[in-house]
């Protein structure tokens, strides 16, 4: 065969005059369940990394694979598949698509060539502009300042079917943050189920007497309307992990790979996850659930690209409380984070609990990045009395920020006075409230 012939039999492709069957390359099926696993956060079998690894040019298997590879090692071409850059990505790609054989290309990559048949239904969100369903996003703010309580407000808030978290209202659809109830998983490395329990028995206590002030308490216990039941698809999951280590990392003795995976720990949150159809997961938090550097681009593209994926495929939301932040600058109004900047560029959301008013009883809301909306106003919080540790809406703001707000609202009644119009938004933008949230 000529090495016209000869090439084409290798990318499976036909020549004309004659019929040439599809064999992949020695080395690409291997390669290729190293990669579909790596992709999916799961441990590849180590007899395919053997076999790539002990390719060579020194036979012929070797010399067709090297030609692609260009003498790079698989395991760094799988890096760039994870890479926070987006051409390094593509090119890496360009490489292993040469090693696969058709049926291997239309398994790992959806292909849409004809839009008209694409179904594209609104988006579905757990709570409107700030919470996505089945994607992933975190929560970052200084350290001590209550994030882990007021998640596990969402939390109870989700689980026990109401709809109205940090804030009652007369009706769910004037909710401040209107809540779609579901299932939720509250994974902890920091506090021991007692500790929660003694929690929401203290929120709930505060609520009934609050109830008890206009009318008679009415419902069961909310320990109670938590139980995850399958006829209702509701309840609250709670997984103590401190003894079990990380969700992500390098297991032990594992010396063939050296790329952090998924972990025993992580196979058990999300067998937990599946078991209750849960669509909210938090992780709490992500120093002890990712144990690896933080600051490490290619890992933490890895991490979040593997648990955004499992979301989408169980339509369950997975948000990360993440570390304490960097030192701040005297004046600095934002609490930010830390770590690598794959971070926020790989989360569909982040939200920021910072200072309020100027105590540690006040707090501010805020929606840094929202991927699939305009982002929504700030929330302005305060402690329960009752309580002393839940939070609550406030209309009070931070002074600068009201003087900002001010000045803002006097510059539009200018630009409408100049132009006879004005640019206000509209409900409409979000498309409203319906029975799932959507936008």
């Amino acid at each position: 065969m000529d090495k016209q012939a000869e090439y084409g039999t290798q990318n499976g492709q036909g020549i004309a005059g004659e019929t040439i069957s599809i064999r992949p390359r020695a080395g690409a099926l291997e390669l290729a369940r190293v990669v579909a696993a790596v992709r999916a956060g799961e441990r590849p079998d180590p007899a395919d990394v053997a076999t790539v690894k002990a390719l060579h040019p020194g036979d012929e298997g070797g010399r067709a694979i090297d030609v692609v590879l260009k003498g790079r090692d698989p395991a760094d071409l799988i890096a760039d598949l994870h890479s926070g850059d987006f051409e390094t990505r593509w090119a890496a790609w360009r490489q292993i698509a040469q090693l696969l054989p058709t049926d291997e290309l239309r398994e790992s990559v959806e292909i849409v060539d004809s839009w008209a048949d694409l179904e594209a239904p609104t988006r579905e969100w757990l709570i409107p502009a700030w919470l996505p369903a089945g994607r992933i996003g975190m929560v970052s703010g200084k350290g001590g300042k209550g994030k882990t309580w007021m998640l596990l407000q969402l939390a109870a808030t989700m689980a026990s079917g109401e709809r109205e978290w940090l804030g009652r209202a007369s009706s769910p659809d004037k909710a401040v943050l209107p809540v779609e109830p579901g299932a939720v998983v509250f994974a902890s490395w920091e506090d021991e189920a007692e500790e929660i329990k003694r929690r929401l028995c203290i929120w709930d206590a505060a609520l009934h007497r609050q109830a008890d002030a206009q009318r008679e308490a009415e419902g069961l216990p909310l320990i109670q309307r938590l139980q995850h039941t399958p006829k209702t698809g509701r309840g609250l999951r709670f997984l103590d992990m401190a003894r079990r280590g990380p969700v992500w990392g390098v297991g032990e003795g594992d010396l063939y790979n050296q790329r952090p995976q998924l972990l025993e720990a992580g196979k058990i949150v999300r067998e937990k996850c599946e078991e209750i159809g849960a669509r909210l997961l938090i992780l709490d938090s992500l120093g002890y659930a990712y144990g690896r550097d933080d600051s490490d681009n290619a890992g933490v593209a890895d991490f979040m690209a593997a648990w955004d994926s499992w979301g989408r495929d169980h339509s369950c939301a997975v948000l990360l409380v993440h570390h304490p932040p960097k030192p701040q600058s005297e004046g600095a109004t934002s609490s930010g984070y830390r770590g690598a900047g794959s971070w926020e560029m790989h989360a569909r959301f982040r939200w920021e609990l910072g200072d309020g008013a100027g105590d540690s009883d006040t707090a501010r809301l805020s929606c840094e990045k929202a991927s699939y909306a305009k982002r929504p106003e700030p929330v302005y919080l305060k402690r329960s009395k009752g309580t002393g540790w839940a939070w609550r809406t406030s209309k009070e703001q931070t002074p600068p920020e009201a003087a900002d707000k001010a000045g803002r609202r006097q510059g539009k009644q200018r630009q409408k006075q100049a132009t006879g119009s004005s640019n206000g938004n509209t409900g409409a933008e979000y498309g409203g409230l319906s029975g799932k949230n959507t936008l």
